[in-house]
């Protein structure tokens, strides 16, 4: 699951208009994927800040920080992240 931010004007009732891309704020792997990417390789991602455990020792799903919404780096770091992701799932033949 990905969390963004999108600012926006308050008052909805006006015509809309362009606004910028929504930012990353988080990004949550769930315990059916944790289980698939294995846990090690999943709570070690390229991130400065490590993941979250969420839910129980033997089901983890891991909650990742990326940005407060500001910082369009989170989409870098998203980018890795998921690149990250993708390396353990075993399918990829490159499961670590």
């Amino acid at each position: 699951m990905l969390t963004t931010l999108t600012a926006a004007r308050a008052d909805l009732p006006l015509a809309p208009r362009l606004t910028a891309p929504p930012i990353p704020i988080t990004f949550t792997l769930g315990t059916r994927d944790v289980r698939a990417i294995g846990l090690t390789h999943a709570r070690r991602p390229p991130l400065a800040v490590k993941p979250a455990q969420l839910g129980t020792a033997t089901d983890p799903a891991l909650h990742c920080p990326l940005g407060n919404g500001t910082d369009a780096a989170a989409w870098r770091a998203l980018q890795a992240l998921t690149a990250h992701l993708k390396v353990g799932i075993p399918e990829t033949g490159r499961h670590t």
